[in-house]
């Protein structure tokens, strides 16, 4: 190899290497810093007064957390598809199609369980007990149907502008500027005050990722309603990355 073959080896080299520190770095950055992000109080707020309000409304519209927190138990079970190959590989599920049923206690005093198949893969017993892309599904899924009740704990509650009629409350934690180690949520109200869908931060995944979640339907037992079917998007309208029907809801008894 001549002087100058060598040369230009090591220049490409050195390219190379600078290219590969630049992407490393970026990607460091936007996975590990808050340089991107996302921010969904990026527009006016209304006052916590009528933020309070609104929360008032969607849980007495499901039924009420009372109500809801006074069950010894639930069991939910879903049919759902997970269309990533991705969010398959994150959940940890062999399958696009997954037959997924939690307990739980809506106090959590008791551990959640579960029962999973995926193909060939079946999986049962405590949550906390699965390995971690189980664990973030059966979270996620609780949560995503949960939600009107599980935003009990957000003490950051602001009313919104609303869009097309729908009212709008943005729930957060500590404070309503973007966290690293915090979500903030936007919810509509449909004409009945039930939530028919969020929009969230996903933090957990990326600091920029926010994730768009729509629920069709809705299943009443005694006096609590819960979605009928969920899909969650990247983006308002755009093709489901997972989607879920409720196939079953079932009430334990009343503490």
């Amino acid at each position: 190899m001549t002087a100058t073959g060598r040369r230009r080896l090591r220049l490409i080299a050195v390219a190379l290497t600078v290219v590969a520190a630049i992407g490393a770095s970026l990607a460091w950055a936007a996975f590990e810093t808050s340089l991107f992000m996302s921010d969904l109080a990026d527009e006016p707020l209304g006052t916590p007064a009528e933020g309070e309000a609104l929360r008032g409304r969607f849980e007495a519209a499901h039924g009420g957390l009372d109500r809801w927190r006074a069950r010894a138990w639930v069991e939910l079970r879903w049919s759902g598809r997970v269309h990533s190959t991705l969010a398959r590989g994150t959940f940890g599920v062999e399958a696009e199609a997954v037959d997924l049923t939690l307990r739980f206690d809506p106090r959590d005093r008791t551990p959640m369980t579960l029962r999973l198949v995926s193909g060939d893969q079946t999986v049962e017993g405590p949550v906390a007990e699965q390995p971690p892309g189980l664990r973030m599904l059966a979270a996620s899924i609780r949560h995503l149907f949960e939600l009107p009740f599980a935003m009990t704990t957000a003490d950051v509650v602001h009313s919104m502008p609303p869009v097309d009629g729908a009212p709008r409350v943005f729930m957060s934690w500590g404070e309503a500027a973007p966290q690293m180690e915090t979500d903030q949520y936007i919810l509509w109200l449909d004409g009945d005050d039930r939530v028919d869908r969020f929009q969230a931060t996903v933090r957990a995944v990326a600091p920029f990722v926010v994730a768009d979640a729509a629920f069709e339907g809705w299943i009443e037992r005694e006096g609590l309603r819960l979605p009928a079917a969920a899909k969650v998007a990247n983006e308002p309208g755009g093709p489901p990355i997972h989607e879920w029907t409720l196939d079953e809801m079932t009430l334990g008894p009343a503490r």
